[in-house]
């Protein structure tokens, strides 16, 4: 998770608009399986930690160098990626 922020805040402002709605289903992706191995994990408290301070570190804070939009496209994300693993039975 850490490497994929890293490397998709680094080129993102390099994706040009033809590609863009690839990468904004990726990032879906990428949320959603992160969302779905913490369930798998029980919710397990050290996991859903880690998750939320590398979220925060590379792109959430600040000082992370994340460009706005893919700061925006993660928050408009997070919410309803969370409620559709949260809610499968």
């Amino acid at each position: 998770m850490e490497t994929f922020l890293q490397t998709i805040k680094r080129e993102w402002t390099g994706i040009d608009r033809l590609r863009m709605d690839m990468f904004f289903q990726l990032v879906r992706f990428v949320l959603r399986n992160s969302f779905e191995m913490m369930k798998m994990k029980e919710w397990e408290t050290s996991v859903v930690t880690r998750f939320l301070e590398l979220l925060t570190a590379q792109v959430l804070h600040s000082t992370s160098g994340a460009p706005c939009g893919l700061q925006f496209h993660i928050l408009d994300l997070y919410m309803t990626e969370l409620a559709a693993v949260g809610s499968e039975v």
